[in-house]
């Protein structure tokens, strides 16, 4: 599964799964209650158990800063998109990619 909620159509196109679309999460974060929390809770998990094989990001996006960073940064490391992408192409995409970490247990 690759989780790509700012360009939910990037794994469709890849002949992969379809992807949350962050807005229509951010929405549901932002109503209090259960649905709210088990929202987050499903996602936090999610990352914790490295379900995704990818997850990508765009560098920039609504409502950013409510991203779970924290714990995509401690199972998951960054990859270099230079070996797919020329540095010119790499950097008008404004794209991340991330992979699962193999040193967090």
């Amino acid at each position: 599964p690759i989780f790509a909620p700012v360009h939910a159509y990037l794994p469709v196109l890849a002949g992969k799964n379809t992807s949350a679309f962050w807005a229509a999460m951010i929405d549901v974060w932002l109503t209090p209650g259960k649905v709210s929390q088990s929202c987050r809770a499903d996602l936090y998990r999610a990352l914790q158990e490295r379900r995704f094989n990818a997850v990508v990001l765009r560098n920039g996006f609504y409502l950013q800063d409510d991203f779970p960073y924290a714990l995509l940064h401690r199972y998951y490391q960054r990859m270099s998109l230079s070996g797919i992408l020329t540095h010119q192409e790499e950097e008008n995409s404004r794209l991340s990619l991330y992979v699962p970490r193999i040193d967090v247990f």
